[in-house]
Parts: structure tokens; C-alpha cells; sequence
């Protein structure tokens, strides 16, 4: 769809509504590179809205299937949509509920959560994804800086911005083999490889690396270059979690295991589990409940493997290290220089 049936659409959004007598814009609160971010009123209610404004016409198409997505989501964990469609000048914009707090980059930023403080952000956020899940809907760069904590209270962390989300409802993917989207550091192996046909449990990646990341004080995949993030993520485990933080529960570092599998199979089966194993954490801490908590997590996968499986050859061990090297090489590459040298942990390399 071209930028200007994309437009031409957004205004029938609107019908004869303008942008201007819906809202009132009250001054600018960030700005990125495909647009603004503006904090308005709604006329008649004065309800606080944050309006994102899109100046790049070429990703319109992005802009509003983000838009059309966040329309079918409702749950208390993520940002609430509440109107998209066109300015005066023709800018397609996405209205969404103003939320003030601290987004979690910058939280931890101050040092790590509480066991706690992260158990509560991880039950917020597997229910927002279990939520969207069920919808067919693929986050696909779950991160820090895409969590806010409302109020800067970690039970009240709220998922935002779906801008390279999937729509699996859809039947065909949003990126051709090769692309990439995510962000290094919290994309699962299978994202950074560019694969067609990633599912939800690219999110439960995300959602494990943001995790340990809140518990540890830094990211599993942590690196000074994109193609050092990007190598850890596809061929090596993160150190383990109770070497840098002894505190967390056994279950808990277990489940986080869990979560960055190398391969998707071997994570937890849904969302839901997630968010069910990591409140039954939380209620044995409150109990101290310690048998329960050197356990390890009962959170099963998709695909269970019961029985050791032999060793690979050694030539063939070595020609599999060889070549996941070599993807790895080549796509940290690609990577680093579609970014222009961006932070290795925290800037999304999308899929055009």
C-alpha cells in the first residue's frame, strides 16, 4: 500500500472530525526519528492524551498497522489506544492515554529491582502478552525502554509501543528472510538469524532478557559492539543468574533460563504459564516457602526432551560452530551498519 492510500485511509478514519477539535496539544514531549511526541488534552473531558505524530510519509504503512493493532488490544498492561488518523497538515497521528512514570531503562539505570520489584513486572508483562497472544498479535522487541512503570511502581509496568509487532492472524510475514527486527541484547536467536516465520515465543526471549536484566543490573548479552551482542546471542548461554545475583530464588533463575532457550521449542509454552509460575514465585516468597522456591520451575515447554542426547562428532560439532559463526558474523554486520553505530542493547533494527 502506498504512503498515499495509507493517508487517503487514515482520513476516512475521521470522517468529518478534525484532529484539532478532538485535541489540544499542549507542547511536545520527545521526538524520535520518524516523528514527535506531543502531550494534549481530549476537548471535553480533559482527559491527559500523548499523541505521536508520524513526519516520515514512507512509513506510514507502519505507523498505521502499529495503530490498528493497539486498537484491538485492551488490557490494563499496556498503553491504551484511544484514536489515529491525520492532522491538518496531513501528519497521521496515533492517540494514546498520557501515562507519567519512568520507563524501566532508566530505572535500572539506578541498579537493579528488587526479587520482588521484578517478579511484579514479570507478571505484568507475560498477562499483556499472553493477552495479545491470544489475538495473534507478536510484540517483537520487548525491552527496558519499551516498559513503563506508571507511577514508577513495578506493579503497575505497562507494555508500549508496537511499532514492528506481528500480526499473525494475517498469514503472511511482515519481514522477507534475512531482515531484521528487534533489538540486540533482547532478540531471540531466531530474530537475529532473520527468520520468516518467528511466533509469539520471541517474546518470551524478550521478556526473559529484560528479566535478568532487572534482577542482574545488566543484560544477559551484555557487549561493547553490536556484532559482540549478536555473537553472544546466538552461540553462547548467559551467565548464570545466581552467580551475579545469589538472592533470586533457584525457580525463579530456572524459569529465566527457561525463557532464553537458544531454541524456541524449549521455552515455556504460552505466556500464560509464565505469568501463572512467576505469581506462584511470588506468593512463596511472601510464605517462605524455601522448598518451594530451590525447586526447580515446573513451567513445561512445547517440546520436552526426557532422554541425554549424544554428542554431535566432533567435525561436525566443529562445521555447526563454524557456520552459526559465520551467520552470526554476517548478520552482526548487517546489523551494526544499517544502525550507524547505535547502542548495541537498546536500538531496533527493523525491517523496512
Amino acid at each position: 500500500m502506498s504512503a498515499s492510500t495509507t493517508i487517503a485511509r487514515l482520513r476516512e478514519v475521521l470522517a468529518d472530525d478534525t484532529f484539532a477539535a478532538r485535541y489540544e496539544v499542549l507542547g511536545e514531549a520527545g521526538r524520535g526519528g520518524m516523528g514527535t511526541l506531543h502531550r494534549a488534552n481530549e476537548r471535553g473531558s480533559a482527559r491527559p492524551v500523548a499523541i505521536k505524530v508520524l513526519h516520515e510519509p514512507a512509513h506510514a504503512d507502519r505507523f498505521t498497522r502499529e495503530a490498528e493493532l493497539l486498537e484491538r488490544l485492551s488490557h490494563p498492561a499496556i498503553v491504551s489506544y484511544l484514536g489515529h488518523g491525520v492532522t491538518s497538515d496531513g501528519s497521521a497521528y496515533l492517540a494514546m492515554a498520557w501515562l507519567d512514570g519512568e520507563d524501566l531503562a532508566h530505572r535500572l539505570d539506578r541498579g537493579a529491582l528488587s526479587v520482588p520489584e521484578a517478579i511484579a513486572v514479570g507478571v505484568r508483562l507475560a498477562e499483556a502478552l499472553a493477552h495479545a497472544h491470544d489475538l495473534g498479535i507478536v510484540h517483537r522487541d520487548i525491552k527496558p525502554s519499551n516498559v513503563l512503570l506508571v507511577d514508577e511502581e513495578p506493579r503497575l509496568a505497562t507494555l508500549l509501543d508496537f511499532g514492528i509487532a506481528k500480526d499473525t492472524t494475517r498469514g503472511e510475514p511482515l519481514t522477507a528472510t534475512g531482515q531484521l527486527v528487534g533489538t540486540p541484547g533482547y532478540m531471540a536467536p531466531e530474530q537475529a538469524l532473520g527468520a520468516r516465520d518467528v511466533d509469539f515465543r520471541v517474546d518470551l526471549f524478550g521478556l526473559g532478557a529484560l528479566l535478568y536484566h532487572a534482577l542482574a543490573g545488566e543484560p544477559p548479552f551484555a557487549g561493547r559492539q553490536t556484532m559482540e551482542v549478536l555473537a553472544r546471542v546466538l552461540m553462547t548461554d548467559a551467565p548464570p543468574l545466581r552467580e551475579l545475583c545469589p538472592e533470586v530464588p533457584p525457580r525463579l533463575a530456572d524459569l529465566i533460563r527457561r525463557l532464553l532457550a537458544r531454541e524456541p521449542a524449549e521455552r515455556p509454552a504460552t505466556a500464560t504459564a509464565v505469568a501463572v509460575e512467576l505469581h506462584a514465585i511470588g506468593e512463596a516468597i511472601a510464605a517462605g516457602d524455601l522448598a518451594s522456591l530451590d525447586a526447580r520451575s515446573p513451567v513445561t515447554a512445547i517440546t520436552r526432551v526426557d532422554r541425554p542426547v549424544a554428542p554431535a562428532p566432533r567435525s561436525r560439532r566443529r562445521t555447526v560452530a563454524l557456520v552459526v559463526g559465520g551467520l552470526a558474523l554476517a548478520v552482526a554486520v548487517t546489523l551494526a551498519i544499517a544502525m550507524n553505530g547505535g547502542d548495541a542493547t537498546d536500538t531496533p533494527a527493523v525491517d523496512a
